[in-house]
């Protein structure tokens, strides 16, 4: 089974679900998608901002790793972060939440 969580504390979600199945649940790249526009490219280092429901995060710099399927609210990517904090939330935003950083 596939699922994409994005709920305001993902890890908090999925641990009560893993509890309850007595199952695990594994991060991956499951909704990939063609390059079609997108400002960033695999590779590019960015700074996230404007999280909502992950506020702790803005400001840190994340790796494209591959273009995700469209969203509801446009344009997304997958990425991977030093951070592993990150990576037990979130592993696709918005290229709206994206900021070029000078490499």
């Amino acid at each position: 089974m596939i699922y994409s969580f994005q709920e305001s504390n993902n890890k908090e979600t999925i641990n009560k679900i893993e509890e309850f199945a007595r199952g695990k649940f594994t991060n991956i790249e499951a909704f990939k998608g063609k390059s079609n526009g997108h400002k960033f490219s695999v590779g590019q280092r960015c700074e996230l901002f404007g999280l909502e429901d992950y506020p702790e995060f803005n400001g840190e710099i994340i790796t494209i790793t591959s273009i995700r399927k469209n969203g509801h609210h446009g344009k997304a990517y997958y990425f991977k972060a030093d951070n592993h904090l990150i990576a037990e939330q979130l592993n696709w935003t918005y290229e709206y939440r994206l900021k070029t950083i000078q490499q």
